[in-house]
């Protein structure tokens, strides 16, 4: 028997449908249909959070009762929820180094941007000085014709 199943008769117990069960514990209102056999830390640290009397070692690994009856499991649950709540602090961590190198990111992204349209500016300056010298050009050419036909 997996979490999925055990979160089954959670539902079943508690006399709620998984709509609601999602919705009391923060999640989308789909999340429960789309458990399949594992969820993570932060999702299990809502589940207990909402329903304490549900026993964190039997909804992990099955061991025991569904419902917290002794102070052994309302200890293991806080161990639990502890080793949760720093799991997820570690990963709120690199989630806030990896928003700070995404910022760097955009902001030279940015820069790169500007400096593009910078030398798209100069380079249709560059075209456009090109074409009046062409017509230049063509100007001479068409005098060079003209005096080379008078002297012969």
């Amino acid at each position: 028997m997996g979490v999925k199943d055990r979160l089954d008769l959670v539902i079943k117990y508690l006399n709620i449908s998984g709509r609601a069960f999602s919705k009391q514990c923060g999640f989308s209102e789909s999340y429960y249909s789309t458990i399949n056999d594992g969820i993570g830390a932060d999702k299990l640290n809502k589940i207990l959070s909402n329903y304490p009397e549900i026993s964190a070692r039997w909804l992990i690994t099955g061991e025991g009762e569904m419902l917290l009856k002794n102070e052994e499991n309302f200890a293991f649950a806080e161990k639990m929820m502890k080793k949760f709540s720093d799991a997820l602090d570690v990963h709120k961590e690199e989630y806030s180094v990896v928003v700070g190198q995404n910022g760097r990111i955009v902001e030279q992204n940015g820069e790169i941007i500007k400096q593009n349209s910078e030398i798209l500016s100069q380079n249709a300056e560059v075209i456009r000085q090109n074409t009046q010298l062409m017509r230049q050009n063509a100007e001479a050419m068409a005098l060079i014709q003209k005096l080379s036909e008078k002297l012969k």
